[in-house]
């Protein structure tokens, strides 16, 4: 009986140690459109009887994993399915990242699936709670043998409180958009919000 109970806690910390190493990570989203309850009420027909419509746009599932490769260098692969308006995607992301000596950090992304993408991500913290992002991301044609979509991400990210974050971003390129957001993340939840 000790001796079970002893192979139980020993394969318990095994497990433990596995995903401090890994870090596994997974994560659901969601979005909204709320246009027409903002149409409404900036309408000035007050008699209408019209009734807003909320509709989820898209639902992404995501689900990776880090493997470390040296203590500054590390890869990850990521799994995302993703209904957009009724139809489904998927990818797969490889990323490799090498901590550099100066608080930041750089990654190379490939992604195959629907769309083939790579993806180049610098990120550098510029005070105790500011930091910056910078990010292109190149559309591959059939084949990868012809960049069909550029876009670039720029992102600033300002730690509120311990828990909290806000961060704008700038994107170009097909999606082009400029986006405010909160984050709010503890050791068990995590709850993000953004106007676009």
């Amino acid at each position: 009986e000790i001796l079970d109970e002893y192979e139980r806690l020993a394969r318990e910390r095994e497990e433990r140690r596995f995903n401090q190493m890994t870090n596994p990570s997974g994560s659901v989203q969601m979005s909204v459109n709320l246009t027409d309850i903002f149409d409404q009420m900036n309408s000035n027909d007050e008699n209408s009887d019209f009734s807003p419509v909320v509709e989820m746009t898209e639902f992404t599932v995501a689900q990776g994993i880090d493997i470390p490769l040296t203590s500054q260098d590390t890869a990850t692969v990521t799994a995302v399915a993703t209904t957009r308006n009724g139809r489904g995607t998927g990818s797969l992301t490889t990323s490799f990242r090498r901590v550099l000596a100066d608080l930041s950090w750089f990654r190379i992304d490939l992604s195959f699936g629907e769309q083939n993408l790579a993806a180049f991500r610098y990120f550098r913290r510029l005070t105790q709670k500011l930091q910056a992002s910078a990010a292109a991301t190149f559309g591959l044609a059939e084949g990868g043998s012809t960049i069909i979509t550029p876009s670039f991400l720029f992102s600033v990210t300002y730690q509120l409180t311990h828990h909290l974050s806000s961060s704008l971003q700038w994107k170009t390129g097909a999606d082009s958009c400029m986006k405010g957001g909160l984050h709010y993340d503890n050791q068990t939840l995590s709850v993000s919000s953004a106007i676009q």
